[in-house]
């Protein structure tokens, strides 16, 4: 997934610079580099968001984990009270 988001950054980077260079109204000398250089920034603030994204995942999953604890030990707590 990684790399999906680094492509779908790095498209919008491009077409970031394409709209960009198009709003100057003049030829730039190296279109190319300039393109390179919207993409490559593209590219890294969507890996970036994914990064975030696996973080974020990795928090709900131990927040989960550690609510699932709570409740086993809640359950337990009732059933050896309902046993006395």
């Amino acid at each position: 997934m990684a790399i999906l988001s680094m492509l779908i950054g790095s498209g919008v980077g491009l077409a970031t610079g394409m709209y960009a260079m198009a709003l100057q109204g003049r030829m730039v000398l190296r279109p190319r580099v300039s393109y390179a250089v919207y993409m490559a920034i593209g590219s890294f603030i969507g890996y970036k968001e994914w990064e975030a994204g696996q973080a974020f995942k990795q928090v709900v999953y131990s927040r989960r984990e550690e609510l699932l604890e709570k409740r086993a030990q809640r359950l337990a707590a009732k059933e050896a009270a309902k046993a006395e």
